[in-house]
């Protein structure tokens, strides 16, 4: 795959995971908490003016929990799990409002799970 096609693509994923796991205003900030970095950052990214390089894009994916070269993808590339239909499905049976409170509160328990995962495996060593 060309250089430039690849950039396209992972800039393309990068607005995809904006819109679906930090919508809303101040998005782009919570994404670049999200991945330890800073929100002007993410818009260079966003903008072309700053590419998105092996390490950004396997960093987002670990930081986010998503599929190995998750960014690297399209959409149409991306099959999804049986469960994975069936949350969605669910999901797409909620209002806007429900949906996005759902969102929020799987976001508050992700950093939750992480921040203690986190804290075992710095008592564990």
């Amino acid at each position: 795959m060309e250089f430039t096609q690849l950039q396209e693509i992972r800039r393309a994923r990068l607005k995809e995971l904006i819109s679906d796991r930090f919508p809303g205003r101040g998005g782009q900030a919570r994404l670049a908490a999200a991945i330890e970095r800073q929100a002007d950052y993410i818009s260079r990214c966003l903008s072309g003016k700053k590419g998105i390089g092996e390490d950004l894009a396997r960093l987002i994916e670990d930081k986010l929990q998503l599929p190995h070269h998750w960014m690297d993808g399209t959409p149409q590339e991306m099959a999804l799990t049986p469960r994975q239909m069936a949350l969605l499905g669910l999901f797409e049976g909620l209002t806007e409002s429900q949906q996005e409170e759902l969102m929020r509160d799987l976001q508050e328990k992700e950093q939750s799970n992480r921040t203690l995962f986190k804290e075992l495996k710095k008592k564990l060593g």
